[in-house]
């Protein structure tokens, strides 16, 4: 007659393998639970995408950084989704990024004018002669110094209008350079009019912005 499992004794061969061979669905004796490797080996790795991407962003005034910069910060922000690290700095190196692109694509139409040869030569000496026939003006000195300073200063705006390679430089220079003309001829008329003064200013403020004068 078959023996009952709660009736079976110990030691014998039904009570020993069932101590021998747990369900499979208990877990571990000591009651903790497997972590899958792959995901501890995760934990374990540092971000590197965004230590590169802070770095990268802090450095971005080198230009290249500013594009290494935002690419590791994405990078960075895919890897700390599985990590679990790293999105401050991914966002700290986009951002510095973005604030250094901001900053370039400010000056560098500055930059680019600047180094027009014509506005080159209109910063080292038309400007200079300019600044002092309106300084001439403003404190009525002879006639003599006046027309000697507004001769060199249109002397020079000229030369420096046949060096621009700009459009917009040269035209603005040329303006000026007329302007120039009109105070002379009034000036040697004993007199220049306020209007002709007001249109010196504009035409000086419009040559400064074509040779991007900061």
């Amino acid at each position: 007659m078959p023996i009952p499992k709660e009736q079976a004794a110990e030691g014998s061969p039904e009570a020993d393998q069932a101590i021998a061979e747990p369900s499979a669905d208990q877990g571990p004796a000591d009651g903790s639970h497997a972590q899958p490797e792959t995901s501890a080996q995760e934990q374990a790795t540092p971000n590197r995408f965004a230590t590169a991407s802070l770095v990268a962003g802090i450095l971005g005034v080198t230009g290249l950084g500013i594009v290494l910069g935002i690419a590791f910060g994405i990078l960075g922000l895919a890897r700390s989704k599985r990590c679990g690290s790293g999105k401050v700095r991914c966002w700290a190196g986009i951002t510095a990024s973005l604030l250094w692109a901001g900053a370039f694509i400010y000056v560098a139409p500055h930059v680019v004018k600047a180094a027009d040869p014509g506005c080159t030569a209109y910063k080292e000496r038309a400007l200079t002669h300019y600044d002092r026939a309106i300084e001439d003006f403003g404190t009525r000195v002879s006639n003599t110094k006046t027309t000697a300073d507004l001769n060199s200063a249109i002397a020079d705006l000229r030369a420096a209008a046949a060096k621009s390679r700009n459009a917009e430089s040269k035209s603005a220079l040329s303006n000026l350079t007329v302007q120039l003309r009109k105070a002379l001829a009034d000036e040697n008329s004993g007199q220049v009019p306020g209007s002709v003064m007001r249109a010196l200013n504009h035409d000086a403020s419009v040559a400064d912005s074509a040779c991007g004068t900061l």
